[in-house]
């Protein structure tokens, strides 16, 4: 996807420095590319990859399988020595929409749908696609 169609799907990139780090893969999503994963489809629908029993899709679900694989809610996004950060979003009814990885100071990573991998501002990605950022959650690096 070009750079031109990210931002009118995601008319904040406009406004803030973004970098297009991957070509369009449908092997993988949002959260497996959080998850250091680019070689599965992580949900919980169907015999996409799903790591505990409970497929629930709510947005409860997602945090509870992010818990699983070790990762707690915390306050911020901002950088923590030891640990890597997520931001969960949800959309404006409250469902899960998309997940983020913290990169470096004010940049992100996230991997939108089945198009590129991209780094950005965190905000850039809030708005009617992806709604807004409602958790923030850390897991131990060391």
């Amino acid at each position: 996807m070009s750079k031109e169609s990210l931002k009118r799907r995601f008319p904040s990139l406009f406004r803030t420095p973004f970098k297009v780090t991957s070509f369009p893969d449908d092997t993988y999503n949002c959260v497996a590319w959080a998850m250091h994963d680019n070689t599965n489809w992580w949900e919980p629908h169907g015999q996409a990859y799903w790591p505990i029993v409970d497929r629930d899709d709510s947005f409860t679900g997602y945090l509870k399988m992010f818990e699983a694989v070790g990762f707690e809610r915390c306050s911020t996004g901002d950088p923590e020595e030891g640990y890597e950060k997520i931001a969960v979003f949800a959309d404006q009814d409250g469902g899960f929409s998309h997940v983020a990885r913290h990169k470096q100071l004010k940049f992100w990573t996230s991997k939108c749908g089945q198009a590129d991998d991209i780094s950005h501002h965190l905000e850039s990605l809030e708005g009617d696609l992806y709604g807004q950022v409602k958790v923030f959650m850390k897991r131990r690096t060391q």
